[in-house]
């Protein structure tokens, strides 16, 4: 009976998907008169909506567009002085395989 033995490296990389994800965005929910804006500074990003519920479900949908956005468009992102510091942050929104994951990464304030 042969036994399948792991690299370390398939291993650690295993273990970096099992991993815990932990909040690494702050989302601000505000009342702007009759309506709500959710901000997540990091990402420099802002929806306003009729609803609290609306504008973070906004804001999950605009974080995952301007990712496949700053993806498609790195040159520009990376060579401009305000989006290149956010280039980490996009790749951990890119490692989330769903919306839970996603979501996992959120601290709503």
């Amino acid at each position: 009976m042969a036994v399948k033995v792991k690299s370390k490296d398939s291993a650690r990389e295993a273990h970096q998907e099992e991993r815990l994800r932990v909040p690494i965005f702050e989302v601000f929910i505000l009342r702007d008169g009759q309506r709500f804006m959710a901000k997540c500074p990091k990402l420099d990003l802002v929806t306003e909506e009729d609803t609290k519920e609306d504008a973070f479900q906004s804001l999950v949908e605009i974080m995952k567009e301007y990712t496949e956005d700053y993806l498609n468009r790195l040159d520009v992102f990376l060579a401009s002085s305000n989006r290149a510091h956010q280039y980490p942050y996009i790749l951990e929104i890119k490692r989330c395989k769903d919306d839970w994951e996603l979501l996992q990464l959120l601290e709503v304030k």
